[in-house]
């Protein structure tokens, strides 16, 4: 019961936390979602209604105006009744107001620079309209800037209507007229300012936009005539002569369609496709007739025939000067037809002759005649010369003739007669030249310029000559400059030559090792341009033919180079000395090289040889250094155990042997038993003493029965045994066993024979013999479940006893232990034997004998 309880008043718990979190979790999300409504709902005003609905964007205007202007309003209102006499005479003088058209120019109400007149302006009303045409709004005050907010419908007028209130009797005029969506912004203007100055005009009563008509009530027909003048809004379309004149229009984000809109008081807009685009203008008639003249003053053309000096000038650097010519005169465009020689300058009139002349004064030419040919050398080297002239300022171009040994310069006229004073201060005078003119072998002429010419070019960099000619095709070379010294180290440096030596297979690899190391020391240490190999494909003469390419002063010093670096002696090698040379990557050969200075030292395992290659007196010091080295010793091993030695444990004492002695290479031959030796003399015969003491052999003589014990039944006690005999000689030693001859065989030093001697001695007791029994009687002597057998073993005290074909049994321990066994198992021999007897006696007699 009270399990029951306790889970009921659990579970309400449960769920009521479970319902509390989830009406929590839907109190949130509702508050997320609704919050921005409800603040939307507070913060935002009501707009302006659309002039689709049932109240007029004007009406609006007019409700939104402040308590003072509606007092003002009722003032002017009751000012008008007073004089409404004169009113009446006033509309009766008038003339019927005439219908608006669009065909019909009709002038602004308000001109710039024109003052409201006294029947205009009521005397409460602001005397400083503000003209909204200046300035473009939409429908809800924001300002339109650019092209995209232009309205395509006009608006057509009505005939008015006049009627006289008999309350009053006063007479009112009233007309409608339909209004397009999406004109009627602009009739309304930025914040009802159209609306405000029609009704600023003495007369209007009230104006009223909706559902698309516009209703204007006046008290005469003039003011109903002015107030509709100012409400009234036309639109026209224009097709530009050029498709780039719309570009132009809305180059700059829009900055020219901004200028034609404030200075002519419309709206414009670029509409359609690349192909089918027009300019459509919204605004009152007059202000339609000024933006067509602005745009043909700013579109004037004007066809200049051009030299082919100009029309390069201009579409130079990528037609970069075309936009200067735009930039600095304010030209509108410039086309450019360079197959006709002419070009085209659209802009207004002053801006296309500006240009004009423009371009006239930066294309001045004038033709320079230079004294000498080598002065235009002198202009083409590579000293920047020619590039030093054309950065004059104001000049376009420096071009060298040739063949009229002149020079054309292009440009302003100031800076072509400054080119002209520059040529004449900075060019020398031909009697101050050097020349010198000689040849190099045409295969040649690839490594004497350079990859793409670059060496060449740093010659001339590096030299005081002003310039240096190349002819190709016979190898041809002048060089220009201003002294004879100068002249004279260019030549050396440029006029190269070629050699070719033969060299061997072994110089031919030392010049090619590691990636032609020295090849490029070759090239390095003597100044060589180039280096080509080619090697010789006859087997009867191997090695190869050297190419050198330089100056004379490098080809001698590379012939140097080789005298003393590819001088080369071979030597014959023995096998045992060529591993030692060639062991542990060939470190004695590096050794070689470094200690006597050799160039390489170099192996033929083929044909045993070693090639030294140096300086004479290096080769003699590499010879000794190998004569002191290389001395050789033949050991014969007499005992199997001294061989077994050395190979033990991976060669250890070899490796043992070859570091005590500082031998350069140990090696030993299984099949002819031999150990072969190399070094130098006083380390070999430290090798002789030191296997005379460690390869010391001894033959132990052991008992049958204890040989028997060291192996173990089926050898399983050998490994044990013999890391046991190996662990008393605490040294390096080998063990043999002879067991035909009961033999122990012990290599080694004298302390490790004596330490196997006095272990043996130690286990000498340890035997394993051998007893014969009746196949019938060996289930007897292990019982059931080896018990009999555990009982001999805890009686007699040997270590173990195994039954082998069921007829031997084996007996390991002590030799008393085994005797006792021996005796134990022939007692139970003889006991079984009795048994089975006495059962033979005692079986019943058969019904014969009874």
């Amino acid at each position: 019961i009270f399990f029951s309880l306790f889970s009921t008043v659990f579970l309400s718990i449960v769920l009521f936390v479970v319902f509390s979190l989830l009406i929590f979790s839907l109190s949130l999300i509702l508050w997320y979602f609704l919050l921005p409504f409800f603040f939307f709902f507070l913060m935002i005003r009501r707009p302006p209604r659309s002039t689709l609905s049932s109240s007029s964007a004007a009406s609006d205007v007019y409700k939104r105006q402040g308590q003072d202007r509606v007092a003002a309003r009722r003032a002017a209102r009751s000012r008008r009744r007073a004089n409404q006499k004169l009113n009446t005479e006033q509309a009766a003088e008038e003339p019927d107001s005439p219908k608006m058209s669009v065909a019909v120019p009709v002038r602004s109400a308000v001109e710039p620079g024109h003052q409201v007149s006294q029947e205009e302006q009521p005397e409460d009303g602001d005397p400083t309209i503000k003209n909204w045409e200046k300035g473009l709004y939409d429908v809800y005050g924001n300002r339109m800037d650019g092209p995209w907010m232009c309205h395509q419908v006009v608006h057509h007028s009505t005939s008015a209507v006049s009627h006289q209130d008999q309350a009053t009797g006063q007479t009112t005029c009233k007309e409608t007229v339909p209004v397009e969506p999406d004109l009627a912004a602009a009739v309304i203007g930025p914040k009802g300012a159209n609306i405000k100055r029609a009704q600023a005009i003495y007369g209007v009563d009230s104006i009223d936009l909706e559902k698309n008509q516009l209703t204007v009530v006046a008290q005469s027909a003039s003011a109903l005539s002015k107030a509709l003048e100012i409400l009234h809004v036309e639109k026209q379309t224009m097709s530009l002569e050029q498709p780039w004149m719309y570009g132009w229009l809305l180059a700059d984000k829009g900055t020219n369609i901004r200028e034609l809109e404030n200075t002519c008081s419309v709206r414009a807009k670029v509409s359609g496709s690349d192909h089918s685009r027009e300019l459509i203008l919204i605004g009152q008639p007059d202000a339609l007739t000024d933006a067509g003249s602005w745009l043909s003053q700013h579109l004037e053309q004007l066809l200049v025939h051009l030299t082919e000096t100009q029309v390069v000038w201009l579409l130079s650097n990528k037609g970069a000067n075309i936009r200067s010519v735009e930039q600095a005169c304010g030209v509108a465009r410039v086309d450019v037809d360079k197959d006709n020689l002419k070009a085209t300058l659209f802009g207004r009139t002053r801006a296309i002759l500006a240009g004009q002349d423009w371009i006239v004064a930066n294309t001045v030419s004038q033709l320079v005649e230079l004294e000498s040919p080598m002065q235009l050398s002198w202009l083409r080297g590579s000293r920047d010369h020619l590039k030093e002239l054309s950065s004059l300022d104001g000049l376009w171009r420096a071009e060298l003739l040739q063949e009229e040994c002149s020079v054309r310069v292009t440009g302003q006229e100031q800076a072509v007669a400054q080119a002209q004073k520059w040529l004449q201060d900075r060019v020398p005078a031909p009697g101050d030249f050097f020349q010198a003119e000689f040849s190099v072998d045409p295969s040649l002429m690839g490594v004497m310029m350079g990859k793409k010419g670059t060496r060449l070019v740093q010659v001339e960099k590096d030299s005081d000559v002003y310039t240096i000619d190349v002819s190709t095709s016979d190898g041809a070379v002048t060089v220009l400059g201003p002294s004879s010294d100068a002249v004279n180290q260019v030549r050396r440096l440029l006029q190269l030559f070629s050699d070719t030596t033969r060299i061997s297979q072994g110089q031919v690899r030392f010049l090619l090792l590691d990636k032609a190391a020295n090849l490029k020391l070759l090239e390095e240490s003597c100044g060589i341009e180039a280096v080509n190999i080619e090697r010789s494909t006859d087997k009867a003469a191997p090695g190869g033919q050297l190419e050198l390419i330089g100056t004379a002063e490098s080809i001698v010093k590379a012939k140097v180079w080789m005298d003393i670096h590819l001088n080369q002696e071979t030597m014959q090698i023995s096998g045992l000395c060529l591993g030692w040379l060639l062991d542990n990557k060939a470190s004695a050969l590096r050794t070689l090289e470094k200690e006597c200075g050799l160039s390489s030292a170099q192996v033929e395992t083929s044909e045993l040889e070693l090639s030294l290659m140096g300086p004479p007196d290096a080769v003699k010091l590499a010879q000794q250094w190998l004569n002191d080295r290389c001395h050789e010793l033949v050991l014969k091993v007499e005992h199997r155990g001294s061989l077994s030695l050395l190979l033990q444990n991976k060669a250890a004492a070899l490796n043992q042997l070859r570091n005590t002695a500082k031998l350069g290479r140990v090696s030993l031959d299984k099949d002819a038993a031999e150990l072969q030796l190399l070094g130098e003399v006083g380390a070999l015969e430290v090798a002789r003493e030191w296997l005379g003491d460690k390869s010391k052999h001894f033959e132990l003589s052991v008992r049958p029965g204890f040989m028997r014990w060291l192996i173990g039944r089926n050898g399983k006690s050998l490994r044990k045994q013999m890391q046991a005999l190996e662990k008393a000689a605490g040294g390096m030693v080998s063990l043999e066993l002879d067991q035909p001859n009961n033999l122990i065989e012990v290599t080694g030093t004298q302390q490790a024979i004596d330490a196997v001697c006095e272990w043996v001695q130690c286990h000498s007791d340890q035997t394993i013999e051998s007893i014969q029994i009746l196949a019938s009687q060996s289930g007897r002597f292990i019982g059931r479940k080896g018990a009999s057998m555990k009982e001999m073993i805890e009686a007699t005290g040997v270590e173990s006893a195994n039954l082998e074909e069921d007829t031997i049994m084996w007996l390991a321990g002590t030799q008393a232990a085994v005797k006792k066994a021996m005796v134990y198992v022939e007692c139970q021999a003889q006991y079984y034997t009795l048994s089975s007897t006495t059962c033979l006696l005692y079986t019943s007699p058969s019904p014969r004998d009874s």
